[in-house]
């Protein structure tokens, strides 16, 4: 019997078919994780990014206000040094 379609010839068939099925299925999802695996690190360094950008802005703010706060200092000694006869008058404040 030289017939193509014997048992043994369809179970080789069979388990050719199935290994192609299962190869294809495993490279899609690998795939698909590589992608999301991309999406993800792409996200978290957006994320990382936009929260740097915020301290950047929050550092500038106090720094602002911190200046804001010596200038204040600064004229209010200046005002306990003319009020007790201590400024020098030859000093020009910054």
């Amino acid at each position: 019997m030289n017939n193509f379609f014997d048992a043994n010839s369809l179970i080789a068939l069979c388990a050719l078919v199935l290994t192609i099925i299962t190869t294809l299925s495993g490279a899609i999802l690998w795939y698909v994780n590589t992608e999301k695996k991309k999406y993800a690190a792409e996200r978290d360094f957006k994320h990382l990014r936009r929260n740097i950008e915020q301290l950047a802005e929050n550092v500038n703010f106090q720094t602002g206000e911190l200046d804001k706060n010596f200038e204040e200092l600064s004229r209010d000694i200046l005002e306990i040094k003319i009020k007790l006869g201590l400024h020098d008058y030859r000093e020009r404040p910054k």
